[in-house]
């Protein structure tokens, strides 16, 4: 009997090398990012601040482009390509696109350093096709570096700290000041990394204390070091020392009460967003590998990657269970289903024998349509009318016109002042066209059910 196709086209892909397998992945991924960038409605509203502080450092306006709330690797990064191609937003999806494309490679890294080739292969291949992953890789805003420095940070730093390397770890500290540069989460691999060098085997500290305590201060000496500018811009603005002018007022204890006795809904907030921003069929997945191997017993470097996954899953679930800051997690969460779709493979193989080649590419196809059939979409289409209210007023008012507005979409476009009205819900029409009088708005935009 002649092979089958799913037989043929499995034997065409085990005949290119490692390096043309990884090539024709990413090839993949770049076409289905391509299609989100050019199918693109408008920007995000977290993005349209971003996109502000990118138009500061083009004009030269460099201390307008640094903020207590977004620090400026991003908006850097954007302007440095607006030369380019003459257009913020263009470059901002550039941008997410270029760091969205690096991930793949370091996936597969990350899958071969816990597992093997075939699993790092998978591992860039569902990071690939992953519906938010995607997404976000066409996006403006700074999700996708964040995925970067992530892996870059668990490779180097799962490295240092299992081999007890100092000189890693100064590296270490260095990509991590970057990382925070983009996003203050950031901060958090620094932390969890302290916290495992310290108390990982704590029965032996006795032993290496001298050590531990070294490569601690390694990584945050030299991280500090780095960052030392813009902390101090912090500590200027904000009038103390702290890592974020983002969460002022935010009590962890609080947080936390208030969460345990359901006196807000983040539980099940979380519950119901973590398994989607991995996507349900990677989440069964992801599952049935965590489980299996609790019976067997985890690798050191298993339990070095989970204890990061929980530790941010954690603060997640007491700060912030939204799917877009859940599905940070899936760069470092898809190494484990890749893990488990090998076991399922190979278990079908063994249970259908001949059979089991085209299930498991069946399968593969399934995923496949699942995943692109969720990511594939156009970016914030329900936004549009507000990308087109900005443009009419840029084009009939001119620039630096005064909008009053919930979001700062049509601000963006229409190149305008903000007058902010997020915090003033409740108010009646009259009550908020008043505030707008007084604060010289010559605008109102938003959408009239929302007001």
């Amino acid at each position: 009997m002649k092979n089958s196709l799913s037989e043929k086209t499995i034997s065409l892909f085990n005949g290119l090398s490692t390096g043309q397998k990884l090539l024709l992945i990413t090839l993949l991924a770049l076409m289905v990012r391509l299609y989100i960038i050019l199918n693109a409605a408008t920007i995000s509203v977290d993005s349209a601040t971003d996109l502000s502080l990118a138009r500061a450092f083009v004009e030269g306006d460099y201390l307008e482009g640094v903020d207590i709330e977004r620090p400026p690797l991003h908006p850097l990064l954007v302007s440095l390509l607006y030369p380019l191609t003459g257009e913020l937003e263009l470059s901002a999806r550039l941008v997410s696109l270029v760091f969205g494309l690096l991930v793949i490679p370091l996936g597969f890294l990350l899958g071969r350093t816990l597992y093997d080739e075939r699993t790092g292969l998978l591992t860039a291949f569902f990071i690939s096709i992953h519906p938010y992953l995607i997404r976000y890789s066409g996006e403006t805003l700074r999700e996708t570096i964040y995925y970067f420095f992530a892996l870059v940070l668990v490779l180097v730093g799962m490295k240092a700290i299992l081999k007890k390397n100092a000189y890693l770890m100064f590296l270490v500290g260095v990509i991590s000041a970057f990382a925070y540069l983009n996003k203050h989460a950031s901060i958090g691999f620094l932390i969890v990394f302290s916290l495992w060098i310290a108390l990982y085997n704590i029965r032996n500290i006795g032993e290496d204390l001298t050590k531990r305590a070294w490569l601690i201060l390694c990584g945050w000496m030299v991280f500090i070091v780095a960052a030392l500018p813009y902390l101090l811009f912090l500590k200027q603005e904000t009038g103390k020392i702290t890592v974020t002018g983002k969460l002022p007022y935010f009590s962890p204890i609080h947080a936390i009460w208030t969460t345990l006795t359901f006196k807000n809904d983040r539980l099940l907030t979380f519950l119901s967003h973590f398994p989607e921003a991995l996507s349900i069929p990677f989440f069964i997945l992801f599952v049935a590998y965590i489980v299996a191997r609790y019976r067997d017993g985890f690798t050191e470097k298993e339990k070095f990657l989970l204890a990061l996954i929980v530790a941010y899953s954690v603060v997640h679930l007491f700060v912030l269970p939204e799917r877009r800051y859940l599905v940070r997690l899936a760069p470092l969460e898809l190494v484990f289903v890749a893990a488990g779709f090998v076991i399922f493979a190979e278990w079908i193989k063994k249970r259908y024998h001949r059979a089991g080649t085209s299930i498991v590419m069946a399968t593969v196809i399934l995923l496949i349509v699942a995943q692109l059939a969720q990511g594939l979409t156009s970016l914030h289409k329900h936004r549009l009318p507000e990308r087109l209210a900005g443009k009419w007023i840029l084009e009939n008012l001119g620039r630096n016109s005064s909008i009053l507005s919930r979001k700062p979409i049509v601000v963006y476009y229409a190149d305008a002042n903000f007058i902010d009205i997020w915090n003033k819900k409740g108010w009646k029409l009259g009550r908020i066209i008043e505030y707008g009088r007084r604060h010289g708005a010559q605008y109102l935009a938003g959408y009239p059910h929302k007001l």
